[in-house]
């Protein structure tokens, strides 16, 4: 009975492990297919194509390539310039170790060998890099890693390195939501004849996104670039910027429209030569919220190329849908000390619905109406005298008003036609 007991129970363990086994794997496929399904949306679109080959499956192991093909179609429609004889290919190779629940794989890239690849090839030598990605049964979950090492080039005269990048991402195996981290220690360019550099600084990034459908999403995304310095020492110019940051909130509101809140931060922009230039404590914050699902796909450049802008029935169809609700911007703060002036500005703007023959006809001004506040501190005359004649005629005509500190403000105003400042028309549209 005892060893009756034993083998019944191992045999119990053995079957459960396999059924778990079973269904990892195909979680795993599940989850391939998931992510193929939504980008060829878009790669279709686009002139690319997207095919999976599972070159070895065992019941503990999985092989597969998954290749993307650029079709001359696709060079043609985002008109590049650039037109290859033949398509260009690129591949993920992935070697893949199944266990119950679990599922762990290494992956390459390979390009293929037409002319494309073999210069972007010959572009990459010498770049190592670790691609790990792993499915977890359990929690419905797939997890990326890539993280590289350092790449030093140098050809004509010109030395790039190309420093250490780590990404890693995490979703759930319908790709329905997705967060992504990563961080880049940056790069250097110098070309010795001319004693020019560029310097890259290090730069984060962060997503936490919701996927509607095809590329769409809604969610949180961040960038921040700790400096970059471009000097040129032969003409005695620079050009450098630090703590930069930019960020995005997209959401949909109740009635099936969109919102998307900019951000942009910086602490200076600073440049030497012949157009000196000092920006510090740099904020644009602003929204744009009315947008239709289709208006959101060309605002993110998802329905729209360079050839398209050259096709007036394209460029028709798009102003339309644009168009198609109203649509509002508000700007919180347009803020900068400007050579040690300070600027400010704050407002909000509405546009009822248009679409071309609206634009065409010279009925656009009237579908526009908002407020601008705009403020200058006392030094903006010092800071910049070009602007000093026209500053003072506003102050005479009260479009602009001066406190008692010698700050200017004025308040635009866009409504049936008529711009003013300050309550005093400044012109009609």
């Amino acid at each position: 009975m005892r060893i009756t007991s034993v083998a019944i129970a191992v045999g119990v363990v053995v079957a459960v492990g396999a059924a778990a086994t079973w269904y990892t794997k195909n979680q795993y496929n599940e989850a391939i297919a998931n992510q193929l399904a939504k980008a060829t949306t878009y790669y279709d679109d686009i002139g690319m194509e997207v095919t999976r080959d599972v070159t070895q499956s065992s019941f503990f192991s999985l092989s597969d390539k998954i290749t993307i093909t650029a079709t001359q179609a696709m060079f043609e429609k985002m008109d590049t310039g650039y037109r290859p004889s033949e398509p260009a290919t690129f591949s993920m190779l992935s070697d893949c170790s199944v266990l119950p629940l679990y599922v762990t794989c290494d992956s390459v890239f390979e390009l293929g060998t037409d002319e494309l690849s073999l210069m972007l090839s010959e572009i990459t030598k010498g770049f190592n890099y670790s691609l790990k990605s792993s499915v977890n049964a359990l929690t419905s979950s797939i997890h990326y890693t890539f993280v590289s090492d350092a790449l030093t080039r140098e050809e004509d005269g010109v030395l790039v390195n190309i420093k250490p990048i780590r990404l890693t991402s995490e979703s759930d195996l319908s790709m329905s939501e997705a967060e992504l981290e990563g961080s880049w220690d940056g790069l250097t360019l110098e070309k010795a004849a001319s004693q020019e550099k560029i310097t890259v600084g290090e730069m984060e990034m962060k997503l936490d996104i919701e996927y509607l459908e095809d590329l769409l999403y809604t969610g949180d995304t961040e960038l921040t670039l700790s400096s970059f310095d471009l000097s040129n020492a032969a003409a005695g110019s620079t050009l450098a910027a630090e703590k930069i940051n930019f960020s995005t909130t997209t959401w949909q509101r109740d009635d099936s429209t969109f919102g998307v809140n900019y951000n942009v931060t910086g602490d200076s922009v600073t440049a030497t030569g012949e157009m000196p230039l000092d920006v510090k404590d740099i904020v644009l914050k602003f929204q744009l919220e009315g947008m239709s699902q289709a208006a959101m796909k060309y605002l993110i450049g998802y329905n729209n190329s360079a050839a398209d802008m050259q096709n007036p029935e394209a460029v028709a169809k798009m102003i339309d849908i644009l168009g198609e609700n109203p649509l509002s911007m508000t700007i919180d703060d347009i803020s900068a000390v400007y050579n040690d002036a300070e600027i400010e500005l704050e407002g909000k703007f509405d546009l009822q619905r248009f679409d071309m023959g609206i634009l065409q006809s010279g009925q656009m001004p009237g579908r526009v109406s908002g407020t601008l506040n705009i403020e200058l501190d006392e030094k903006a005359p010092q800071v910049l005298p070009a602007l000093v004649p026209m500053l003072n005629q506003y102050v005479q005509m009260q479009m602009v008003e001066v406190d008692e500190e010698g700050d200017f403000s004025s308040t635009i105003t866009i409504k049936d036609r008529k711009v003013t400042a300050n309550g005093q028309l400044v012109t009609e549209l």
